[in-house]
């Protein structure tokens, strides 16, 4: 099975009958982080954030985090990974991701665990390093405090941003115009207690552009966490600017919602994007799906018409 999963592919995954809800955990960043900073995973977060999450770690906290950190993908245990959407609260703090964990079953927990390098002497005695491993990433989440409250704003944001998206059903167009082309696959059973609803749970974290991973849970995706937009701005202190179109349906999508004002042919609208005409006809076909536009024939000539929804959503992030 393959490790990981195309942004496409993702995408065809979004369904109307499945509500998408913005969970922000605190856990998938710090476990993030503290993977690229002690594990060497390429992730590319800023310096400044890979220092915070282990400026109150020590030598014991490091061993502690050693087998996790150091673990291949397929090799970490579910028990341990975040599946924030329980509460339906929108937010899960650090605390109660670490509470779940410090009391998981020591046996059931043991029995999760790959027989790879570096998990034997956590399954010969699970229950005090469950204990040393939930103190470390605590103490990990204090380091990155402040930049929790300094990200606030960029979080309230993204709430905002795919709110508008799950409500004009853009979700694919969100996802395929989005990520990077190959994503991280994360398979496992579902930890006791998370209480898994029909629904999606996006996830923002506080991490590198390659940090962005999907978990699939007992066969069904249950969230996809990935790398909360325009965060790099915290780190030279800017302030977060206005969202954009572009954002949500990507910049070439973007291009031929602005430019339908009145109909156009696809041809016509290839060379406004300055693109060979297959690749017009691919981004008309998503927005065509998404309701936004509608192409209509008229003999031999087809033209390309924004639709009522189409011109909603441009008002809603242009002000036309």
């Amino acid at each position: 099975m393959s490790p990981t999963i195309s942004a496409p592919e993702l995408a065809d995954l979004f369904s109307p009958d499945r509500p998408l809800v913005v969970e922000f955990g605190e856990y998938a960043t710090v476990t993030t982080m503290l993977m690229e900073e002690l594990g060497a995973k390429p992730f590319g977060s800023p310096p400044a954030w890979r220092r915070a999450v282990v400026s109150k770690l020590d030598a014991r906290d490091i061993v502690a985090l050693a087998p996790f950190v150091r673990a291949r993908p397929q090799d970490l245990p579910s028990y341990l990974c975040s599946l924030p959407h329980r509460t339906g609260s929108g937010f899960t703090p650090l605390e109660d991701d670490l509470e779940r964990i410090a009391t998981l079953s020591a046996e059931a927990f043991a029995a999760q665990l790959p027989s790879t390098s570096g998990w034997e002497a956590v399954a010969r005695n699970p229950r005090p390093w469950l204990h040393a491993y939930t103190r470390a990433v605590r103490k990990a989440g204090d380091g990155l405090r402040d930049i929790w409250r300094e990200a606030a704003g960029l979080l309230d944001r993204e709430a905002e941003r795919l709110g508008v998206a799950a409500v004009h059903a853009s979700e694919r167009e969100l996802i395929a115009g989005r990520f990077a082309p190959e994503i991280l696959k994360l398979e496992g059973p579902s930890p006791p207690g998370a209480e898994l609803r029909p629904r999606l749970g996006m996830v923002p974290m506080l991490a590198g552009p390659g940090a962005t991973h999907v978990w699939i849970v007992d066969g069904e995706l249950t969230h996809v966490a990935y790398p909360l937009p325009d965060a790099w701005r915290l780190v030279d202190g800017e302030s977060p600017p206005p969202a954009a179109l572009e954002s949500l349906l990507g910049r070439q999508r973007a291009l031929i919602l602005r430019r339908l004002d009145r109909p156009m042919t696809p041809g016509g609208l290839a060379g406004a994007m300055l693109a060979v005409p297959s690749a017009a006809t691919h981004h008309l076909s998503i927005l065509e799906r998404a309701g936004l536009v509608v192409r209509n024939r008229s003999g031999r000539q087809v033209r390309v018409q924004r639709t009522a929804r189409g011109t909603e959503l441009l008002a809603l992030y242009d002000g036309r």
